[in-house]
């Protein structure tokens, strides 16, 4: 009875200190400095769109930018049966990303993403389509991540 008094007591105490530590993420929408005010999209557009759509920024920021995204997607067959038939797709998703301040013009990031995947084909059509899919949001989910990252480390 004594033991489990003093692991209730322990337990207590560990979350206490870790609760009101005031630990907040580095890289959280509240450290961010600039709001993205306009987007440009060249190339894919619908790939540019969705990436647009992934980049969770915050619109509480004063210093506005604007990010110009130049998309492009390219499958390729990767696996082939002995028969010919396609078993596997490989997709490469490039993304050129510029943010420039509003203001003073300035540019803030220019950095080229690159991402790939590859999917395994389906006996059902829409099955291999919507493993593509699933795929090339997953890919554009990461590339979003690091440039919210990239964005969030920018000094004043």
């Amino acid at each position: 009875m004594k033991l489990l008094s003093i692991k209730i007591l322990l337990i207590s105490i560990i979350s206490s200190f870790l609760l009101g530590c005031g630990f907040e993420p580095l890289l959280s929408q509240k450290n961010q400095i600039y709001r993205i005010e306009k987007t440009y999209i060249e190339g894919d557009r619908r790939l540019g769109q969705i990436l647009a759509n992934n980049l969770n920024l915050t619109s509480a920021s004063d210093r506005k930018a604007s990010i110009y995204i130049n998309a492009d997607l390219s499958k390729e067959i990767s696996d082939r049966s002995t028969a010919g038939k396609i078993k596997e797709y490989s997709i490469n998703i490039t993304y050129n990303i510029k943010i420039i301040d509003s203001e003073s013009l300035k540019v803030l990031i220019e950095k080229r993403f690159d991402k790939s995947g590859s999917y395994q084909t389906s006996v059902l059509h829409l099955d291999t389509l919507n493993n593509e899919k699933k795929i090339v949001n997953n890919l554009i989910k990461s590339i979003a991540e690091q440039i919210m990252n990239d964005l969030s480390l920018i000094k004043n």
